[in-house]
């Protein structure tokens, strides 16, 4: 008996899981989830999913295939957002400039309209791409 790829693990535990959510709640990767075989799954059999993007990982925006960096470039960030952590029992504030961008994934031939979220952290420029599979119909409600 051979051992299943972590790709085939990760796709039948969510399998399973989703029968029981009757299309609530959101698939969330912070890393590990920008490969093919997994966005392809994410986009195409979940309802709900965010999956955090190389900075190389293309999308389609406009016609064009674009690397994410390339359209961080090219995004207007409207909105800004703080948020407070605990480090070592302290509270630290970080702020974030927010952009969105409706662009296309396809799977097998089938093109799926998904959101490309760009954080930018204020204090130090670095940039956080997020894969958003939402049924909102604009970035920011």
């Amino acid at each position: 008996m051979g051992a299943l790829s972590s790709n085939n693990e990760i796709k039948n535990a969510v399998k399973s899981i989703n029968t029981h959510l009757n299309g609530k709640g959101c698939w969330v990767f912070d890393r590990g989830a920008d490969n093919t075989i997994l966005k392809n799954f994410f986009v195409s059999e979940t309802d709900q999913c965010i999956i955090r993007l190389k900075r190389n990982t293309k999308l389609s925006h406009k016609d064009r295939d674009l690397k994410v960096s390339q359209l961080g470039q090219r995004v207007e960030f409207v909105s800004s957002q703080s948020v407070t952590k605990i480090k070592k029992n302290k509270p630290v504030t970080k702020s974030y400039d927010l952009a969105a961008v409706r662009v296309m994934y396809g799977v097998k031939g089938k093109q799926h309209p998904v959101w490309l979220v760009i954080s930018r952290n204020i204090s130090h420029g670095g940039l956080c791409y997020l894969l958003v599979k939402s049924n909102l119909a604009t970035p920011i409600s």
